[in-house]
């Protein structure tokens, strides 16, 4: 662990904190320190824990930066928490943070859903989280 995770996991924006809060700092502990300072910039975690997980991004950009080719807002990454399964919740973090590291396009579909959720798996499990995704056989 690179001590300067402490402070991404520190810095993290997360909203709720229902049951995810620590899981999600513990994991930005346990991450390259590249991939844990850009999950601090460029993601904001939801925490409404209940039914399930997902990833998704939203536009951050005013209507006008939208449709300007010259954007001065990025758009911000979103994960949104709301399956708390204690056993698999480090696992499940970072299978959400490396669908956004891979660049997966989240609203692409059912197309390429397999591949980039045995992809996301791959990822987490490179970074030392074991486990596989549920929703693929």
């Amino acid at each position: 662990m690179d001590s300067q995770n402490e402070e991404y996991a520190e810095e993290v924006a997360i909203i709720g904190e229902a049951a995810f809060g620590d899981t999600i700092r513990d994991v930005i502990l346990r991450l390259p320190s590249e991939v844990a300072e850009w999950v601090a910039s460029n993601i904001t975690f939801i925490d409404v824990s209940g039914v399930g997980a997902c990833a998704v991004q939203v536009d951050t950009a005013s209507p006008s930066e939208q449709r300007s080719k010259e954007r001065t807002t990025p758009s911000r990454l979103i994960i949104v928490l709301v399956e708390f399964d204690e056993e698999r919740a480090e696992f499940t973090v970072a299978h959400e943070i490396s669908h956004h590291w891979l660049g997966h396009d989240v609203s692409a579909g059912c197309e390429n859903y397999e591949r980039q959720e045995k992809e996301a798996d791959a990822q987490a499990n490179e970074w030392g989280f074991q486990g596989k995704s549920i929703r693929v056989a």
